[in-house]
């Protein structure tokens, strides 16, 4: 989890997180495997916070990964808000 006062540090910070990550995958003889279905990136936060949000952003070598409006684990549904109003 990664915690920021705007989206642009947030941003920054997730990618530098993502691209250590993927340097480890790199230096271990692993291989990301960089699946829409798979990947997705939630900003999670108030409504207010949120909607000042216009554009977000976030890479894994070189390749944006998709911003969802949601995040469904084990059959709990985790929405921006986290508001369970999705359940």
């Amino acid at each position: 989890m990664i915690a920021g006062r705007t989206s642009t540090d947030i941003e920054n910070s997730l990618s530098s997180e993502f691209e250590q990550i993927a340097n480890w995958f790199n230096d271990n003889n692993l291989v990301i495997t960089l699946k829409k279905s798979k990947m997705k990136c939630v900003l999670y936060g108030t409504h207010q916070k949120i909607s000042g949000v216009s554009r977000f952003k976030v890479k894994l070598q070189g390749r944006k990964i998709p911003v969802s409006m949601f995040y469904n684990y084990l059959g709990v549904i985790m929405d921006k808000g986290l508001t369970q109003r999705t359940h």
